[in-house]
Parts: C-alpha cells; structure tokens; sequence
C-alpha cells in the first residue's frame, strides 16, 4: 500500500511538473502575469499527496527551467511561489476558512517578492526602482522618436513628454499597493482553481464559498476609520513620504470596497436568478468599465455598514 503511494506521488508529480513547465512556455510570451497561477499544480500535487510531494515538485521544475530555460527566473519562481504553495494547501488542509487563506496567501506571496527582489538588487546592485526608470527612458524614447516623425510642435511633444512621465511617476508611487492587490487576486485565483480541480478530480469535497457572500470582517470599519485619520495627520503633518502613503492607502481602502460591492452586484443577480454565465458577463463588463467602480466603491461601503444582504454570520 505505501509502495502504491509512492507510485502515486511520483506520477502525479510528473504531470504536475509536466503541466507547469508546459504552461510556463505557453503563457510567457503572452502576458507574465498569468505566471501567477503557476502554483495551481503543485497545490494540487500537495492536496492530493503530501507537502513533501509539492516541495519535491517545485524543486524538479525549478532544476529543470534552470538547465533548460533562465536559472535566475527558475530560482525567482522557487522563492516567490513555494512557501505560498505549501502556505495554501496547509491551511486548506487545516479546512481554514477562505478570507484567512486569501489573506496571509497574498501576505506570504508579497513577502516572498520582496525578499526575491532584495537578493536580486545584492547580487546585480540594481533595485527595481532603476530597472523601472531605465525601462520607462527607453519606451519614453521610442514614443517621442514615433511621435516627432508626426511633425508635432515642440509645445505638444513636450506635454507629451510631460503626460508620460507622470504616468511613470503615479505607478511608481503606486508600486507598494498594486503589489499587495496582484497578490490578494493571485491568492484568490489559486485557491479557487485548486479546490474547484481538486473537487472535479473526486479527490476530496473542499467547500468553496460563493464569490456572492464575501464580506470584509466586521470591525473592517472601524480599522479603515483608524487608517484614515492617521493618514490625514502624517498629510497635514507633511512627513516624508506623505503623498505616496496617502495615494497607496486611498487605493487599497477603495479596492477593498470595490470588491465587496462587486460581490453584492453578484448577489442581486443570483437573487434576480440570472445564469452563471450572464453573471460572470456582467460583472467582468462592471469591472472593465470605469465609471462603474466608484459606484461599487459606494456600495460596497454601504454594505459594509447596513449589511444589505443579511450575510453577517454567512459570510467567507
């Protein structure tokens, strides 16, 4: 019986190696923010064996990438995703509930990335700050070469010139909470690809709560109140940093209702018993179109106080 364990771990550990090495090639060159669903297998590969399984695992694919592909983006992916994979299928194995799992996820993800990104400025002696500037002088470079070919005047080329480096300068100042919401979204999106395979396998039964009842905790209020006034007093106070720190934080608060919002437009149209996959239409068209947002912001902090849809103690 244990022999047949082994067996087993080992197959499946091949296909999951298989799939991610595969995936990894298919993905690259379309959008590397779809490597953010790379731990899915191994998760998966844990779940359904042992941690040990998934370790070994992600070590093979990492040996692999590096005498195949790029050592420097192999090791990367070992260190940002492998205590997020075992961090994962441990607390799904625990049977903790879905926002504590989505929560220290992201936290585990974004810690990891920052420790990537510290021994990747040791060993090179360049930040990322850097890597970003050089990146953005030399798109701005190539716009404003297209743009002159164009016969601009001098005065449009320069609010141009202007235009574009604001925009550089806003995702700078707007790094620190972009990274934490690409990790609470990759956090998410792995835990529900996972459980939703692992369930369709016949594995296990693991509960995956309706995206319609998610609900920040309850005293989520009183700590955005808490955040807010200190950021007006460093603001007024004009501290170093001040601007970024109130930008970041203005951007994460709204995130967070914007999300709970988008969840009760999900509950309205179940309640409205609107199919699946309208639903899924609907609120991707909601989350595209800008306007929409701050609406959902507005109903998301409502929701947050009046609990429109009497999930207090349902909730994720």
């Amino acid at each position: 019986m244990e022999e047949n364990s082994i067996f087993k771990s080992i197959r499946e550990g091949i296909i999951a190696i298989g799939v991610a090495y595969i995936y990894i090639n298919l993905v690259i060159g379309i959008t590397p923010l779809l490597l953010l669903l790379l731990p899915v297998p191994f998760i998966i590969l844990g779940i359904r064996n042992n941690t040990y399984s998934s370790i070994a695992g992600m070590t093979v694919l990492t040996i692999l990438l590096a005498g195949v592909e790029n050592g420097s983006l192999a090791i990367s992916f070992f260190i940002i995703f492998m205590p997020f994979i075992i961090t994962v299928q441990y607390f799904i194995e625990e049977k903790e509930s879905i926002f504590k799992t989505i929560i220290i996820g992201a936290v585990v993800i974004l810690l990891s990335l920052f420790l990537m990104l510290f021994i990747e400025s040791r060993i090179t002696d360049i930040t990322l700050v850097e890597e970003l500037e050089s990146s953005f002088n030399s798109v701005m470079n190539m716009q404003i070469e297209g743009l002159e070919e164009l016969e601009l005047t001098n005065s449009e080329l320069l609010k141009i010139k202007e235009t574009l480096k604001d925009s550089y300068e806003y995702i700078l100042v707007v790094m620190p909470s972009t990274f934490l919401i690409l990790s609470l979204i990759a956090s998410y999106l792995n835990y529900k690809l996972s459980t939703f395979i692992v369930n369709n396998m016949g594995y296990r039964e693991i509960k995956i709560p309706d995206f319609s009842l998610l609900k920040l905790p309850e005293n989520i209020l009183i700590g955005t109140a808490t955040i807010i006034v200190t950021t007006f007093i460093i603001d007024w106070l004009e501290l170093s940093y001040h601007s970024a720190l109130v930008t970041n934080i203005s951007l994460l608060i709204g995130t967070m209702f914007y999300i709970q919002g988008l969840s009760a437009f999900s509950y309205l149209l179940k309640r409205l018993k609107i199919g699946k996959f309208f639903r899924i239409i609907l609120l991707f068209l909601n989350f595209i179109y800008m306007p929409m947002r701050l609406i959902l912001i507005i109903v998301g902090f409502s929701d947050s106080i009046f609990d429109f849809r009497k999930i207090r103690n349902k909730a994720l």
